[in-house]
């Protein structure tokens, strides 16, 4: 229990500690009080961290070709 106190409730660091859940599951875990010791502090949705920003992104496509390279 020790280890799941925290002085200043940090919304990324709940979300690092729930395993990057999203914002909008932390919403619906403080309004139902699914979790113990869960502080009911403000969650915006916009806001993203940077493990699950870079977790979300996309590789680039291949470049197009200016040549037909099939015979």
């Amino acid at each position: 229990m020790a280890c799941l106190s925290d002085l200043n409730d940090d919304v990324m660091l709940w979300v690092k500690r729930l395993g990057h859940a999203s914002l909008s599951l932390l919403k619906k875990l403080v309004s139902k009080d699914l979790v113990v010791g869960l502080p009911s502090i403000k969650y915006h949705d916009g806001k993203v961290c940077h493990a699950c920003a870079r977790g979300k992104q996309v590789e680039n496509s291949f470049k197009l070709k200016s040549c037909v390279s099939t015979t």
